[in-house]
């Protein structure tokens, strides 16, 4: 094999490239992979996200699971899972959130993920939010997104969905992570918002479910003055 392309400074390994980009721990990812076109003696300007191409029936099945949204409607998409525990917000302040977000009659509020993501969160009046989870192929997932006004979720899928469609996002980070910052920096989109531990700042908590119900109604205002 002639042409071995590889990172030279993350984990090792980049002895037996013949090519290589260097690690940049705050460069985006998907800016990072775009880097190996130059190796290869190409370039192209394509925006770091995902693209996903729905079809127009796609689309009206999504609008179908939302239903009729009058002009004051917003709709919330509400995605409590993701790889591991320790990544994850957790179940008790998305319930806790969901519950503040209920008391707004404006608000139309969606739960995806999958079967196991069903019982995460608890809400007061259970006939209120649409639960989807364990309902939705990858791609219908995508499309309720595609048609969604805002999106709450871990960094999980749902963090690039709403990224692809360019939607409004608040990432809520876990214990996992020491720096939102920096998270953002290496996955976030410019319409997206990512909180978290930062301590560097010495923020050694979490986002509270008084911040990220404040941060929500910000990102649906500034989306209200955009449109």
């Amino acid at each position: 094999m002639p042409n071995r392309l590889g990172v030279k400074g993350y984990a090792g390994g980049d002895n037996w490239c013949t090519q290589y980009i260097n690690f940049k721990e705050d460069r985006k990812v998907a800016e990072a992979g775009l880097k190996f076109i130059e190796l290869l003696n190409s370039k192209v300007e394509i925006d770091p996200r995902p693209t996903i191409f729905l079809t127009k029936n796609e689309v009206t099945e999504a609008e179908a699971v939302w239903g009729e949204k009058p002009e004051s409607k917003k709709r919330i998409i509400l995605a409590p899972g993701g790889g591991f525990s320790e990544k994850c917000w957790g179940d008790e302040n998305f319930s806790h959130l969901i519950n503040l977000l209920l008391k707004n009659k404006d608000y139309q509020l969606c739960i995806i993920g999958s079967k196991e993501d069903k019982s995460r969160i608890s809400a007061n009046d259970s006939s209120q939010p649409t639960n989807l989870c364990g309902k939705l192929s990858i791609r219908q997932s995508a499309a309720v997104v595609s048609v969604a006004d805002f999106v709450i979720c871990n960094s999980s899928l749902c963090m690039h969905l709403a990224g692809a469609f360019k939607k409004p996002a608040l990432t809520l980070l876990g214990e996992w992570y020491d720096s939102a910052e920096l998270h953002q920096k290496q996955w976030g989109y410019s319409e997206s918002i990512i909180k978290g531990k930062e301590l560097k700042a010495y923020r050694n908590q979490t986002c509270s479910v008084s911040e990220a119900y404040a941060l929500i109604l910000q990102g649906l205002e500034q989306s209200n003055s955009q449109n």
